[in-house]
């Protein structure tokens, strides 16, 4: 059974994940540029032909493989698997792109504590996706910057980008 696939999802498997991906997970507004030239061309026009992407992504990282596998088969996403040298046994992530994110973070939504606000950034920022009036269309240096900017929003919420609070 896989999200949205017509199995219904237990409320205690919701709680489950959101537990996890609170504790081991990320949400993030993942971009890169690409281009649609298909032939050879000069890198200056190569230049003025790029434009920058942006998607939803949730990652679940976890040494326990098959806790991971079982997920992939409930909730999908893509697992990859290696051995950890540091760690000296295996790891494997998760992670699930765009609309397949969107909807296990509509699943999860009510159960995040640690990431309930990344999560509602994250959501945020899929609504403003692909508005019907831009569909087809290159989008404007606003749309980026709109895009950006919720990029950003989403990064500063880390708790790696969290200011330092010194204890007395």
């Amino acid at each position: 059974m896989r999200i949205g696939e017509g199995a219904e999802v237990q409320e205690t498997d919701k709680a489950y994940l959101a537990g996890l991906l609170d504790g081991e997970g990320c949400i993030r507004i993942a971009s890169a540029y690409h281009t649609n030239v298909k032939k050879r061309v000069s890198p200056l026009a190569l230049l003025s032909t790029q434009k920058r992407n942006y998607w939803m992504q949730v990652l679940l990282g976890n040494s326990d493989v098959n806790v991971l596998k079982d997920i992939q088969e409930q909730w999908g996403g893509n697992l990859s698997l290696r051995s950890s040298a540091r760690r000296g046994k295996p790891f494997g992530n998760i992670t699930w792109n765009k609309q397949k994110a969107v909807k296990l973070l509509r699943h999860l939504k009510p159960y995040l504590r640690i990431k309930a606000i990344e999560c509602q950034v994250a959501l945020e920022f899929v609504s403003l996706l692909n508005p019907p009036e831009h569909r087809g269309q290159r989008l404007s240096d606003k749309d980026l910057e709109i895009r950006e900017y919720y990029k950003q929003k989403l990064s500063a919420l880390k708790p790696c980008h969290a200011p330092k609070v010194m204890v007395n």
